[in-house]
């Protein structure tokens, strides 16, 4: 069941996701991504929407909103203007944080968004995790995903740390498939230097596991 449920999370997002990454630099009260999904089950999808705010020069903010099936809507985020803060989405001139997997992550059959906090230098990211409480987007936690046992190929859910040296962790996602897994960039610091890499990852129950790598660290 819960592999069903993702696919067709999925499917939702690859429709989405083609829209959601053209566009140029958002005016006020654009909505520069838009994801679509079942939420409550009821089978009409809500689309999920980051709409800019305190646009500048050089930055700017992201709102979350949920919109129903007839437009209306449904849910409202908070405005935050910390970057820290569990509810923030935007692009600055030293990161950026926006919707990178939204889908049941732990088969529970409430739908989570995960995405990565914005973060300037080389260590591992630090993801939050929302779910729908049927009324709002609350925060579950916000943690890294580190690869433990090394080499395993399974990136647990693991307490934040600015420790990067001989470790891998998941950097970010870039892509949904069909299956329901996410195409994720891995960084590697075991030995010297940083090597990037991809690979074809799925949920489990610690975190996330690899299926196949796409293009192995080097």
């Amino acid at each position: 069941m819960r592999r069903l449920v993702i696919s067709v999370l999925a499917l939702a997002l690859l429709n989405a996701g083609a829209l959601a990454q053209d566009f140029n630099w958002p005016t006020e009260g654009q909505a520069y991504q838009r994801f679509q999904v079942d939420l409550n089950r009821d089978g009409r999808a809500e689309t999920l929407s980051l709409v800019a705010y305190n646009v500048e020069e050089s930055s700017y903010l992201g709102q979350l909103v949920v919109t129903r099936s007839n437009g209306s809507v449904l849910w409202k985020g908070p405005r935050p203007t910390d970057p820290a803060d569990p509810m923030i989405f935007g692009t600055w001139d030293w990161g950026s944080a926006g919707l990178e997997v939204v889908g049941d992550l732990d088969g529970d059959g409430r739908i989570e968004i995960l995405g990565a906090l914005p973060q300037s230098d080389v260590r591992p990211a630090t993801f939050r995790v929302l779910r729908w409480n049927g009324k709002a987007f609350q925060k579950v936690f916000a943690r890294c995903l580190l690869e433990e046992p090394r080499k395993s190929g399974r990136y647990q859910w693991t307490a934040p740390s600015d420790r990067f040296q001989g470790c891998r962790w998941i950097g970010s996602f870039e892509s949904t498939s069909r299956d329901g897994s996410c195409v994720a960039r891995i960084y590697d610091t075991i030995g010297s230097g940083v090597r990037l890499g991809t690979a074809q990852v799925a949920p489990d129950p610690k975190g996330f596991h690899v299926v196949r790598w796409i293009d192995p660290p080097r």
